[in-house]
């Protein structure tokens, strides 16, 4: 996949870039100002070519869903837009460490500490479900802990670029034609296999 950074320039006149925050085969996430709220958000730069056709429809679909939803436990998209060929996912800014980072640098977790982020995290998902939308791509990375207003932990659901919505017949198509999306170490066996798949999965 063809993740060529934009420049600094080309995410537009209405945010300032403040700084990198990752990259991936999908795109690019930046920290950015909103210079017309005065916001700080995170936003996720995404190339548009034919190569990427069927990630970007489903990340607009996905995004256009999420943007109605106000859980505490999954990060907010503010807007979508496109600028200078570039696919913008304009999100919440989170300031904190993905799970993969946090049992990297301090081994594992506590009992009562997994409980709680187990169930935030089954919360997030309820929620999703209840929208009719599989994540398929639940892993420690994708799921980022950030201390609330109340200095609690809270867990927030991350990356939606392969989420589906369930019994879409597009994205079913693309499963039929051998596409496999997801990371192997966190799939389930019918995912593996690129069956359908649904909330159970």
């Amino acid at each position: 996949m063809n993740n060529e950074a934009p420049s600094l320039i080309s995410l537009g006149e209405r945010y300032e870039v403040l700084g990198e925050i990752g990259r991936g085969g999908m795109g690019v996430v930046y920290k950015a100002r909103d210079k017309v709220i005065d916001q700080v958000v995170a936003i996720k730069a995404i190339k548009i070519s034919r190569e990427n056709e069927s990630y970007i429809s489903r990340l607009k679909r996905e995004a256009r869903t999420l943007s109605s939803l106000n859980h505490s436990n999954i990060v907010k998209v503010i807007r979508l837009e496109t600028v200078n060929g570039f696919l913008l996912l304009v999100m919440e800014y989170l300031d904190g460490s993905d799970l993969a980072g946090v049992i990297e640098n301090e081994g594992a977790l506590r009992p009562n500490q997994c409980r709680i982020l187990f169930v935030q995290a089954l919360s997030a998902l309820k929620a999703l479900h209840d929208q009719k939308v599989v994540h398929r791509d639940i892993k420690p990375s994708n799921l980022m802990l950030i201390t609330d207003a109340d200095g609690q932990q809270l867990l927030k659901v991350l990356d939606f670029g392969i989420a589906k919505q369930h019994k879409d017949t597009d994205d079913q198509r693309l499963t039929k034609t051998g596409a496999i999306l997801g990371t192997s170490t966190y799939m389930s066996p019918e995912q593996c296999r690129g069956e359908t798949l649904d909330p159970r999965s």
